[in-house]
């Protein structure tokens, strides 16, 4: 079966949008996703892989193998990529990690990572994505992500802590202190005072 086919199929609906957009037919893609009688952030959504680079976007004309594509969720993630090269990269990689059919049921199965450093790695990718398209919404982002806006927010603000705090979370193989719990983590973040952030952090947790 054709990997690319409905990654085609979509690709050939946002041109189509784009050219409604550039002929003045739809005023902005608010009014296209009233014509289309569909959300705006799914206009978003088709129309940013044209923001794919143009050897990413032949290959997927091109490429009628039998072979395994990539999902859209993911594509539009590489194309929030700014540079083309570094897309090119993600790309090929992801081709490369994408799990086989023999490997996915227990790709499934696969352990909930312990600690926070998955959590900052998160945090850090999306703050990324967004400075890469400051148009985007958290919502929209959540919907790109499989979550909601509010659950991107919740990870978004363990950016907001004392370098303190992060030097103790951030750590690999969830080795943090016990009894750090992730709802008291998200409290500290919102407490403006760095300096509070730590002092609440250390009266908490070394007790």
């Amino acid at each position: 079966m054709d990997p690319w086919s409905r990654v085609r199929a979509q690709l050939g609906r946002a041109r189509e949008y784009q050219r409604c957009l550039d002929a003045g037919e739809v005023e902005n893609r608010a009014a296209l996703a009233r014509a289309e009688d569909t959300s705006r952030a799914r206009v978003t959504q088709v129309m940013r892989l044209l923001d794919l680079a143009p050897a990413i976007q032949g290959r997927i004309e091109r490429d009628r193998s039998s072979g395994h594509g990539l999902a859209q969720t993911t594509l539009r993630k590489i194309a929030m990529l700014g540079d083309h090269q570094a897309q090119v990269e993600a790309f090929e990689q992801a081709l490369g990690e994408q799990p086989s059919s023999s490997d996915r049921s227990q790709h499934r199965k696969a352990p909930r990572p312990r600690g926070f450093q998955h959590l900052f790695d998160r945090a850090r990718r999306y703050r990324a994505m967004l400075d890469a398209a400051p148009l985007l919404s958290l919502k929209a982002l959540g919907e790109l992500e499989g979550i909601t806006g509010t659950r991107v927010g919740q990870v978004l603000a363990l950016l907001h802590l004392a370098p303190e705090i992060v030097a103790v979370l951030d750590v690999p193989g969830g080795e943090v202190p016990a009894g750090i719990r992730y709802a008291e983590v998200r409290k500290l973040a919102r407490v403006r005072d760095r300096g509070e952030q730590v002092r609440r952090f250390w009266e908490q947790y070394r007790r």
